[in-house]
């Protein structure tokens, strides 16, 4: 753990993704990538993970949806939705090609999920 605290539970999903619990944060880990983000977490341990965008770890708990992107040690967006079900969320992430200083002036990052059974919003 970057945070000093010593990994308690280790999950594997899928033979690819790593679920590493501490007593004050969260490990994610795609093997396949190498990337791997830790953010401080105080969950119920009722949380479910999901795992349908290679680029992104969606976690679920208490009525609220958590974005992680691997590599990054941080929660890159949030949302309440009753409407878990991974084909009704969807995460995109666009970088430019270009590298350098520009490529972080051109990112883009939105979800968009059913807010009920007839409106999405996109954030």
């Amino acid at each position: 753990s970057d945070v000093g605290a010593e990994i308690t539970k280790v999950n594997v999903y899928q033979d690819r993704y790593l679920v590493g619990n501490t007593s004050e944060t969260i490990l994610l880990g795609d093997m396949e990538s190498g990337k791997s983000s830790e953010i401080l977490w105080r969950g119920s341990g009722n949380e479910k993970f999901i795992f349908s965008n290679p680029n992104v770890c969606m976690i679920y708990n208490a009525g609220e949806l958590s974005i992680v992107e691997y590599g990054l040690n941080e929660i890159i967006g949030t949302c309440r939705t009753e409407n878990l079900h991974p084909n009704m969320i969807s995460a995109r992430l666009n970088y430019s090609q270009k590298g350098g200083y520009e490529e972080e002036k051109n990112v883009t990052k939105v979800i968009a999920y059913l807010l009920d059974t007839q409106t999405v919003y996109v954030q």
